[in-house]
Protein backbone atom coordinates (compact mmCIF):
# COMPACT_ATOMS: atom_id res chain seq x y z
CA UNK A 1 0.00 0.00 0.00
CA UNK A 2 1.31 3.42 -0.98
CA UNK A 3 1.09 6.15 1.63
CA UNK A 4 2.24 9.71 2.24
CA UNK A 5 2.46 11.31 5.65
CA UNK A 6 2.92 15.08 5.52
CA UNK A 7 4.82 16.66 8.40
CA UNK A 8 5.01 20.43 8.83
CA UNK A 9 8.22 21.54 10.50
CA UNK A 10 8.66 25.32 10.66
CA UNK A 11 8.84 26.63 7.10
CA UNK A 12 9.49 23.11 5.80
CA UNK A 13 7.22 20.29 4.74
CA UNK A 14 8.52 16.75 5.05
CA UNK A 15 6.84 14.15 2.85
CA UNK A 16 7.25 10.65 4.26
CA UNK A 17 6.50 8.34 1.34
CA UNK A 18 6.11 4.59 1.67
CA UNK A 19 5.12 1.62 -0.45
CA UNK A 20 5.27 1.47 -4.23
CA UNK A 21 5.35 4.74 -6.15
CA UNK A 22 4.05 3.54 -9.50
CA UNK A 23 2.03 5.17 -12.25
CA UNK A 24 -1.27 4.46 -10.51
CA UNK A 25 -0.08 6.75 -7.66
CA UNK A 26 1.32 9.47 -9.96
CA UNK A 27 -1.78 11.70 -9.92
CA UNK A 28 -1.86 11.65 -6.12
CA UNK A 29 1.90 12.28 -5.89
CA UNK A 30 1.63 15.21 -8.31
CA UNK A 31 -1.08 16.74 -6.13
CA UNK A 32 0.96 16.25 -2.95
CA UNK A 33 4.07 17.82 -4.50
CA UNK A 34 2.11 20.73 -5.98
CA UNK A 35 0.32 21.48 -2.70
CA UNK A 36 3.59 21.29 -0.79
CA UNK A 37 5.28 23.74 -3.17
CA UNK A 38 2.45 26.21 -2.64
CA UNK A 39 2.61 25.95 1.14
CA UNK A 40 6.28 25.66 2.12
CA UNK A 41 9.63 27.25 1.30
CA UNK A 42 11.40 23.94 1.77
CA UNK A 43 10.19 20.46 0.86
CA UNK A 44 12.08 17.40 2.01
CA UNK A 45 11.11 13.99 0.67
CA UNK A 46 11.74 10.87 2.75
CA UNK A 47 11.85 7.82 0.47
CA UNK A 48 13.44 5.45 3.00
CA UNK A 49 10.24 3.35 3.17
CA UNK A 50 9.60 3.25 -0.57
CA UNK A 51 9.68 -0.35 -1.82
CA UNK A 52 9.32 0.38 -5.53
CA UNK A 53 9.28 3.34 -7.89
CA UNK A 54 8.82 3.79 -11.61
CA UNK A 55 9.89 6.44 -14.11
CA UNK A 56 6.56 8.28 -13.92
CA UNK A 57 7.28 9.21 -10.32
CA UNK A 58 10.92 10.06 -11.08
CA UNK A 59 9.57 12.50 -13.69
CA UNK A 60 7.25 14.05 -11.12
CA UNK A 61 10.13 14.56 -8.69
CA UNK A 62 12.17 16.19 -11.46
CA UNK A 63 9.31 18.49 -12.50
CA UNK A 64 8.67 19.44 -8.88
CA UNK A 65 12.36 20.24 -8.42
CA UNK A 66 12.39 22.48 -11.51
CA UNK A 67 9.25 24.21 -10.24
CA UNK A 68 10.82 24.71 -6.80
CA UNK A 69 13.86 26.38 -8.40
CA UNK A 70 11.62 28.68 -10.45
CA UNK A 71 9.73 29.58 -7.25
CA UNK A 72 13.00 30.16 -5.35
CA UNK A 73 12.18 27.27 -3.02
CA UNK A 74 14.03 24.14 -2.04
CA UNK A 75 13.10 20.54 -2.79
CA UNK A 76 15.40 17.65 -1.93
CA UNK A 77 15.42 14.03 -0.83
CA UNK A 78 16.16 13.33 2.83
CA UNK A 79 17.69 9.98 1.89
CA UNK A 80 19.26 10.54 -1.52
CA UNK A 81 21.02 7.18 -1.29
CA UNK A 82 17.77 5.19 -1.05
CA UNK A 83 18.60 1.93 -2.82
CA UNK A 84 15.25 1.69 -4.62
CA UNK A 85 15.40 5.29 -5.84
CA UNK A 86 19.04 5.08 -6.96
CA UNK A 87 18.56 1.71 -8.67
CA UNK A 88 15.55 2.97 -10.65
CA UNK A 89 17.24 6.27 -11.55
CA UNK A 90 20.39 4.41 -12.64
CA UNK A 91 18.43 1.89 -14.72
CA UNK A 92 16.51 4.74 -16.40
CA UNK A 93 19.76 6.59 -17.16
CA UNK A 94 18.89 9.55 -14.96
CA UNK A 95 21.91 9.67 -12.64
CA UNK A 96 24.22 12.54 -13.47
CA UNK A 97 27.71 13.73 -12.58
CA UNK A 98 26.63 17.39 -12.88
CA UNK A 99 23.40 19.28 -12.30
CA UNK A 100 20.95 19.78 -15.14
CA UNK A 101 20.27 23.47 -14.51
CA UNK A 102 21.35 26.37 -12.35
CA UNK A 103 19.46 25.76 -9.13
CA UNK A 104 20.84 28.20 -6.58
CA UNK A 105 22.93 25.56 -4.83
CA UNK A 106 20.21 23.04 -4.02
CA UNK A 107 21.72 20.38 -6.29
CA UNK A 108 20.19 18.26 -9.00
CA UNK A 109 18.07 15.45 -7.59
CA UNK A 110 19.84 12.96 -9.84
CA UNK A 111 23.43 14.06 -9.24
CA UNK A 112 25.41 11.18 -7.83
CA UNK A 113 26.91 11.67 -4.40
CA UNK A 114 30.49 12.90 -4.57
CA UNK A 115 30.10 14.45 -8.05
CA UNK A 116 30.84 18.12 -8.61
CA UNK A 117 28.27 20.44 -10.16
Amino acid sequence: MTDCRVEAKGNATILHLSGELMIDYATRLRSILSDSLQEADRIEIDVSSVTGIDVSCLQLFCAAHKTSVAMNRSLRFLDVRSAVLIQTARHAGWLRSAGCMPDKGTGCLWQEEGSDE
